[in-house]
């Protein structure tokens, strides 16, 4: 497949979502463990009705604080990569990680080979797919 066929294959497939923010994916599950890691208590039915209740703009970003809020630790990250990625690979959803830091949290759990693409340069990789010319490929192609 030459770079043409490349870019037009990659710019046809479905796309839900391109960047995910990882502190907005957990589990209702892998909420409540990071509640009760926090918080030492258990997350309710109720409060997970309450935090995932909202009218406007506002009220999303108050829930989005909240949910952030229990990340404490680099290990509470870890985790919910963890389980986002195990859910991508199980439901073959082909997923395009773009950043070092979650490239290498990806090859650490062993995710790395099992998604559809990997690539260390996370802007780069949005600004690509978005069809932006890189200076650095570019450069590469005019020689």
């Amino acid at each position: 497949m030459n770079k043409d066929e490349f870019c037009t294959f990659l710019r046809s497939i479905p796309k839900a979502e391109v960047h995910l923010h990882i502190e907005a994916v957990p589990t209702i599950e892998t909420l409540r463990t990071l509640h009760k890691k926090r918080f030492g208590t258990e997350l309710s039915d109720d409060a997970v009705s309450e935090l995932f209740s909202y009218d406007d703009l506002n009220g999303f970003i108050q829930s989005f604080l909240k949910v952030q809020d229990m990340f404490t630790s680099a290990d509470d990250f870890t985790y919910v990569f963890d389980d986002l990625a195990k859910y991508l690979v199980d439901n073959n959803i082909k997923a395009i990680l773009g950043g070092g830091d979650i490239v290498a949290a990806a090859a650490t759990l062993g995710y790395k080979d099992k998604v559809y693409h990997a690539s260390t340069g996370g802007g780069a990789t949005l600004e690509y797919l978005e069809g932006k010319k890189l200076p650095g490929i570019e450069c590469l192609q005019d020689k």
